[in-house]
């Protein structure tokens, strides 16, 4: 999980410059646009294969299907990851001037919470977007998927392993990996989350 989460901050930065590149947009177009999306939140469901003998399900505890939704406000995100005996919840957010991560474990109706991953806000943006082009010109571009009605623009990130995002919006709508995990939308709505949903359970 916690790979995944790395991954998936990874690719959507390397997704900011292939936005401007496809749509011919400047980057300050495309980062204004997705962080007013952002700023009002969205709520996206996804469904999850996990293969078995994968590191996800050893992480999870439990491969086949399993649900997850991810709410988005301003600079918090959670992902709800519910399995058949148990959920985790990861909650990202900023504290003191750090983008932490936490995972919460809910077994037999008690939660448990730890902090797995702090690191300091990125201030130099404009090294952030030369990385960003350098990683951008190994991704190979693939056909489009339709995914909950959309067109979602697909690329390889590495061999054998594929993404696809909204065609407005830096939204992952689906994930491919070389081992056969999958990661699908089955629901994206552009309704602000309640603030009460990014508070940590007690």
């Amino acid at each position: 999980m916690i790979k995944k989460i790395v991954l998936l901050v990874c690719v959507l930065s390397f997704l900011l410059v292939v936005s401007c590149t496809k749509q011919n947009v400047t980057l300050g177009d495309i980062q204004k646009q997705t962080q007013e999306v952002s700023e009002e939140g969205y709520i996206l469901t996804s469904k999850v294969f996990v293969p078995e003998g994968t590191y996800l399900g050893k992480v999870g505890g439990e491969y086949g299907d399993h649900i997850e939704t991810m709410y988005v406000k301003k600079n918090k995100v959670r992902v709800d990851v519910i399995y058949n005996t148990y959920e985790i919840r990861m909650y990202t957010y900023v504290k003191n001037n750090n983008v932490v991560t936490s995972a919460c474990n809910n077994k037999e109706g008690y939660w448990i919470c730890n902090e797995i991953l702090s690191i300091p806000k990125v201030k130099d943006t404009k090294a952030l977007e030369k990385l960003d082009e350098q990683l951008f010109n190994q991704l190979k571009s693939l056909p489009d998927k339709q995914v909950i009605g959309l067109s979602a623009k697909c690329f390889e990130i590495v061999a054998g392993s594929v993404l696809c995002y909204h065609p407005e919006y830096l939204i992952p709508l689906y994930e491919q990996r070389s081992k056969g995990f999958t990661s699908q939308a089955t629901s994206l709505q552009f309704t602000t989350p309640n603030d009460a949903l990014f508070i940590l359970p007690a």
